[in-house]
């Protein structure tokens, strides 16, 4: 994906720095192993998996070959400039909203903004150079269509209120509202949303919050929150909502918390 809104194509020079990469230990490769001198590629699973040795096998082979040839020849071909400059070109509404609020409105007129829960348009364009970075994170991180963005300038933080939220690459730091979400989360207050297929990391659920088949680390998780067949761990994790299946691997939890059918393996009890 492109830095930021203000970056475009430029098949004669493509510069790495001008994109962003994943950072998170959930994707087919994970990078966070590079500071420790490996990568970890987790594209193999699934029941039985280690007894496939023609497919481990192969995929080594595509891995090892794959890696020494990014080592060995760090310049990028033709084709690969090609594709880089295709990948712009998908967010190219996004990079042109960058520009303006008026450019936004044209371009994306499902998404409403307001300030401090005002909606007059001076106030919106007086503050756009603050919001626009962080629109554009919630158009390419997470594939926001339509919905209702709100600037809260006391505190420099933003609130999405009904949005579809289901392609996350990585979204941080904002409250969430009625939304359904899918993707990586975190650092993120989360209220009355719908959540499948995700990783929640440091974020605060509440009112009446659904979690489905997601990974849930060290996360208050408070009353009125449902999970379901969810893996729940970290020393970090406030437990007082209900789980039906999954795993709670560790955490707190207290008098308000209830599990249905789940493998409960390690637990604090609080008040």
């Amino acid at each position: 994906m492109p830095l930021n809104g203000m970056v475009h194509n430029s098949p004669d020079k493509v510069n790495w720095k001008n994109y962003q990469f994943v950072n998170s230990k959930y994707y087919g490769v994970n990078f966070t192993k590079v500071p420790k001198g490996y990568i970890e590629f987790r594209y193999l699973g699934g029941k039985d998996y280690e007894k496939n040795y023609p497919r481990i096998l192969k995929m080594m082979d595509h891995f090892i070959a794959a890696l020494y040839y990014t080592l060995s020849d760090p310049t990028y071909s033709e084709d690969e400039k090609k594709e880089l400059d295709k990948l712009l070109k998908l967010h190219g509404n996004v990079i042109k909203a960058f520009r303006s609020y008026d450019d936004f409105t044209k371009l994306y007129p499902k998404i409403k903004l307001s300030v401090d829960l005002r909606t007059a348009k001076e106030i919106i364009k007086m503050y756009y150079p603050n919001i626009r970075q962080r629109l554009f994170d919630l158009l390419t991180k997470a594939d926001m269509k339509e919905g209702f963005v709100n600037y809260d300038s006391d505190q420099g933080k933003v609130q999405v209120k009904n949005a579809k939220l289901d392609r996350c690459f990585m979204i941080s730091g904002i409250d969430l509202v009625d939304c359904e979400i899918r993707g990586n989360v975190e650092n993120c207050d989360i209220f009355s949303c719908k959540v499948k297929d995700s990783s929640l990391i440091n974020c605060n659920l509440f009112n009446i919050t659904e979690v489905a088949d997601s990974k849930i680390e060290s996360c208050y998780i408070s009353r009125n929150v449902m999970l379901k067949n969810c893996y729940v761990y970290g020393e970090k994790t406030v437990f007082s909502g209900k789980m039906e299946g999954g795993i709670f691997r560790k955490g707190r939890v207290t008098k308000h918390g209830g599990f249905k059918d789940t493998e409960v393996i390690e637990y604090e009890k609080i008040k």
